[in-house]
């Protein structure tokens, strides 16, 4: 048995390694609507979860017809949709 579940956060590199919490906020708010364009798009549907204050996409394969290229279909997604809504943001602190 492996591991179906896996959650995650897209960060844009601008955020890498910040852990203040005006950036906690702002991820959170950033993969709330990443999740909800990548649902809009309709080819993955992930869920969502919260684990210590962070809002995380929670994708979990747990259908045995599960292939590498649907996984990647998800990573193709989140970075799409990520990078449209973290252009659509004003703030560049």
């Amino acid at each position: 048995v492996t591991l179906s579940i896996c959650c995650f956060r897209y960060v844009p590199p601008e955020l890498q390694g910040r852990t203040d919490h005006e950036v906690g906020d702002i991820l959170n708010d950033l993969n709330r609507t990443i999740l909800r364009l990548v649902r809009a798009r309709g080819r993955c549907v992930p869920s969502a979860t919260t684990v210590r204050g962070a809002f995380a996409i929670r994708p979990c394969y747990i259908n045995p017809r599960t292939t590498l290229a649907d996984v990647d279909a998800l990573v193709d997604e989140v970075e799409t949709c990520g990078a449209q809504a973290w252009a659509s943001l004003s703030w560049r602190g």
